[in-house]
């Protein structure tokens, strides 16, 4: 049997040479790998583009009375929001994604960090209960906060007599608007 034919034009490679960049490859794959692992899951905030528009968010409102009211407090918290949000000019953070955040214990820092927000509003709702349902008075209490130095800049106490829920939520998002100069 004759040896098998020699191309003059191909060069051939000792088979450890040709596995090199092979094995390259799969070295950066699996680091790119490895450090996309490693970042799942961080908390580190995104790098904000700079720009001159404010942004705010609403955190949940806590409700200090009784868990049958928690309805009036989330009410307010996505009533202030939506206000917030059809303001030209300001950035809002949907109330989905400020949720997490009811009843935390993290700095307001940490929160406007992770939202990427310049400030936060808090609120609080409480009640006073008369001898007859129709009475019902509600006290809502807000703070705004700058999230750089945790400062409160505005706080405000609010004491309605409840009538009418929707009235009274769109009657304090309303004042909220003003108060804030939008």
């Amino acid at each position: 049997v004759p040896p098998p034919a020699v191309d003059a034009n191909v060069v051939h490679q000792p088979r450890g040479k040709r596995l090199v960049p092979l094995v390259a490859v799969v070295v950066v794959l699996i680091a790119g790998a490895i450090w996309g692992l490693t970042r799942v899951g961080r908390n580190d905030a995104a790098p904000r583009p700079t720009t001159n528009t404010p942004d705010i968010a609403v955190l949940p409102f806590t409700n200090v009375g009784n868990a049958d009211d928690d309805y009036f407090a989330a009410g307010m918290t996505d009533e202030i929001t939506s206000r917030l949000g059809a303001v030209r000019g300001l950035g809002v953070v949907p109330s989905r994604a400020t949720e997490r955040y009811a009843r935390t214990n993290k700095t307001m820092r940490e929160i406007g960090g992770e939202l990427g927000v310049d400030y936060v509003l808090l609120g609080s709702v409480r009640w006073a209960e008369a001898g007859n349902e129709a009475a019902r008075r509600v006290r809502v209490t807000m703070e705004l906060l700058r999230v750089n130095d945790e400062r409160q800049l505005w706080s405000t106490t609010y004491d309605r007599v409840i009538d009418d829920i929707f009235d009274v939520q769109s009657d304090i998002a309303t004042q909220v608007i003003s108060r804030l100069g939008l």
